[in-house]
């Protein structure tokens, strides 16, 4: 049984980290998790994003573990609709530059060939909250030679600007302080989660 990770929420919702098992195929160098949203009381399990051994203790939010702790990353979603929205829009070319990527941006689904897709952000709201919250992205781009497209053959396809007017942030928590510093400790030993597979025993099983 693989082992799994979970960041509490509450007693019923969490964040769930789902490693790869560790064999011939790969090491803890190269090794991939999937990340899930999960609220057990409202039936809710939505893989928002992945990370790499390597990578998952800064990447779980946590390169700005102290500046969210100290108010040091202030979003003004007074004056900003939210940077998931913000990023589609610079993405989009609709505005020329964007702060959110390098500053509050946490992780996303889009490497996994799912739908819906997601990125996840981090920030501090003007009350000095902690914001943990991920909206969807554009599905219908394309990229060849380092240029991105519509892809207009895609199915289902929705032009951006008709896309864009239905936007929403799909899940938004305030996270308490001590449960930012709860999760930094887990995130810390996030490679011993990571379970020895020998592929050649699992072959002579099928």
């Amino acid at each position: 049984m693989i082992n799994t990770m979970k960041f509490m929420l509450s007693d019923n919702e969490y964040i769930l980290v789902v490693p790869d098992p560790i064999g011939e195929c790969c090491d803890t160098c190269c090794a991939q998790s999937k990340v899930y949203f999960i609220n057990e009381d409202l039936n809710i399990n939505i893989l928002f994003g992945y990370t790499e051994s390597t990578t998952f203790y800064g990447g779980f939010g946590f390169n700005n573990f102290e500046s969210l702790l100290n108010n040091e990353l202030f979003f003004d979603t007074e004056k900003r609709k939210s940077p998931g929205f913000e990023s589609c829009q610079y993405f989009d070319g609709n505005i020329e530059d964007t702060d959110v990527i390098p500053t509050y941006y946490f992780m996303c689904n889009n490497g996994l060939g799912v739908d819906p897709r997601y990125n996840s952000w981090f920030y501090n709201d003007k009350d000095g909250n902690i914001i943990f919250e991920f909206s969807p992205s554009y599905p219908f781009y394309k990229c060849k030679n380092l240029t991105i497209y519509y892809d207009k053959k895609a199915k289902g396809f929705i032009p951006y600007e008709t896309w864009i007017k239905d936007y929403k942030v799909v899940i938004r928590r305030v996270i308490p302080k001590e449960t930012l510093i709860q999760w930094n400790e887990q995130a810390k030993t996030y490679t011993h989660v990571f379970q020895y597979c020998d592929y050649d025993e699992r072959q002579k099983e099928i």
